[in-house]
């Protein structure tokens, strides 16, 4: 029925000659699905076992090795073509049921191939904002949705403000209720703050203007009341004073029911505990149901231990209760996962996803977390190097371990959780060496933390200020401890763009195409079948018209 609705009014709205010719959204679309040339095997594409998902990929890849060209000569909007990429994909995902494995491939696949040509020099800063990789397709399709509507609004307004047929209007105004409604859900529903992007734009436009009075006016019977979260901007925003601590709440997959453990050993453990709690062997042959069916991991004696305990406390993690609890727990269970992993020398000498092993593991935590009746999902993603979780194990608990080493932490723990300036110092090195990948900072003193599963991008917790604390200067003068300073604060991107003037973008286009093409955009023409059979006949026309004067003067 909601599809019908979407599908519907879209239809209407292609069918619009003005609208037809326009460069939007939808032509975008259209280019995206259509791919001359033949397919082959790609480095790219070939982990893709889905027949489905491999074709997506293919397709992908052959247009956007030649993205430039494209958006050029069909003079498109850099930025907005790339994000027209990405929907692109949420639309065609939203179609299939993939599996997780093919799923992630397809992710990383396009990861490389939008840093490649779309997001090239901005690093990961604002790339994972714009670049949500989630695995419930319910999700992306939503996405799209909302997406695909405030492109359009603007045109359905246009069309509504003229005379059309009764049978139309209806078909917008549902459109336009669906939406709205539509809006409200996703709002209910951000909790892992997958839809930010597009509510933050639904906002933009419909918050504090008259929009919403124009629906009312010109949809009869459909009353749209939005009612606006107050507290949305700081859910969602990019500049967060005090930025919630959700480690690693890398939250996929679909919403599912709650079921309570009632002895969860994990409930009343102080964190500097979780990893000997971790480690404990109680009970794990209850979880070797999610390991034995597996022959890469049952076959090897270490792995499947690691399996077992791994279920176990994925499953006590998740069904923590307290929010705060959970997820902390969450956070140490995927630096304890790594740590475990550097234990066993056949995954050690061979870390990366095409380990079989890796695998198993992989749709185990998948298996758990969609399955399982849980509060919230928690993921281990087996991603980066094992040096990398190393180092970033550290930083994260340091972190953790921060209040516990300060004059305010009075509990009779201290001594389990004390940092030493040996320690410290150490500390220092890998804060000074992942500060500018982990932090973005702002000139109003704001910031936000892009890898929050390992660092505190508050200056607060800045390694000098416990060193001074501590007063290790006292120990050892002869070590210098230099304080690493954040990186330069930058401007926030959607400020840039909000600020940015409509004249000033004209300015720079109208300057552009002043240019003269590219040895390259003139291959890309005479190449195009279109633009060969124009030219031949231009040619034929001209051989003629030389005839017909020489006939002329001939006659004469």
């Amino acid at each position: 029925m909601a599809d019908d609705v979407v599908k519907s009014a879209l239809k209407l709205l292609k069918e619009d000659k003005i609208f037809e010719k326009k460069r939007n959204t939808s032509t975008l679309y259209n280019l995206l699905d259509f791919v001359l040339g033949s397919y082959y095997t790609t480095k790219t594409c070939k982990e893709i076992k889905n027949a489905k998902l491999r074709r997506i990929c293919l397709d992908f890849e052959k247009n956007i090795d030649n993205w430039d060209d494209i958006t050029k000569h069909f003079k498109y909007d850099h930025n907005k073509s790339c994000h027209a990429a990405i929907y692109w994909l949420y639309g065609k995902l939203s179609e299939t049921k993939p599996n997780v494995s093919d799923l992630y491939n397809l992710y990383k696949a396009f990861e490389t191939l939008l840093k490649k040509k779309c997001f090239e020099g901005t690093g990961d800063k604002f790339f994972y904002r714009k670049f949500v990789k989630s695995y419930d397709m319910k999700v992306l399709k939503n996405k799209k949705y909302l997406h695909d509507f405030l492109e359009h609004f603007d045109d359905i307004k246009k069309l509504m403000s003229k005379q059309i047929s009764e049978e139309n209007k209806k078909t917008y105004c549902g459109y336009l209720k669906y939406m709205a409604d539509l809006y409200q859900k996703m709002l209910k529903e951000n909790g892992r703050k997958e839809y930010c992007a597009e509510l933050i734009d639904f906002e933009r436009k419909f918050k504090e203007t008259k929009e919403l009075d124009f629906i009312n006016k010109n949809c009869e019977g459909e009353t749209i009341n939005i009612l606006f979260d107050e507290n949305f901007n700081v859910t969602c925003s990019l500049i967060t004073p005090y930025p919630e601590r959700k480690s690693v709440n890398r939250n996929r997959e679909v919403t599912v029911k709650k079921k309570k453990i009632t002895d969860n050993v994990l409930k009343n453990v102080a964190h500097h505990e979780l990893y000997n709690e971790f480690n404990k062997d109680d009970k794990k042959e209850t979880y070797e149901k999610y390991c034995n069916k597996r022959p890469d991991i049952n076959g090897n004696t270490k792995v499947s231990d690691l399996c077992k305990k791994l279920a176990r406390n994925l499953i006590n993690v998740t069904n923590l209760e307290n929010r705060e609890k959970r997820n902390i727990g969450c956070s140490h269970f995927i630096h304890w996962v790594y740590t475990e992993l550097m234990k066993i020398s056949g995954i050690q000498s061979n870390y990366s996803h095409n380990n079989p092993v890796i695998k198993e593991l992989y749709n185990v935590v998948n298996e758990i977390n969609m399955k399982e009746h849980m509060y919230e999902h928690c993921y281990v993603h087996f991603d980066y190097t094992l040096d990398e979780w190393k180092d970033w194990k550290v930083l994260h608990d340091y972190f953790m371990n921060f209040e516990c080493n300060t004059n305010d932490y009075t509990g009779s723990d201290k001594e389990k959780c004390k940092i030493s300036c040996e320690q410290l110092i150490k500390i220092n090195e890998l804060y000074a060496k992942y500060i500018k990948k982990s932090c973005t900072y702002f000139s109003n003193e704001n910031y936000f933390t892009e890898r929050p599963e390992y660092f505190n991008c508050d200056q607060k917790y800045n390694p000098y200020n416990l060193y001074l604390h501590l007063k290790c200067d006292g120990g050892e003068p002869e070590k210098v401890f230099e304080k690493v300073e954040p990186p330069q604060s930058i401007e926030h991107y959607s400020k840039y763009i909000t600020e940015k003037s409509e004249e000033q973008r004209l300015l720079y286009k109208n300057i552009a195409n002043q240019f003269r093409p590219s040895k390259q955009e003139e291959f890309s023409l005479t190449s195009d079948p279109f633009y060969t059979a124009v030219l031949g006949v231009l040619g034929l026309l001209g051989v003629s018209l030389v005839f017909f004067v020489f006939y002329k003067v001939n006659t004469i």
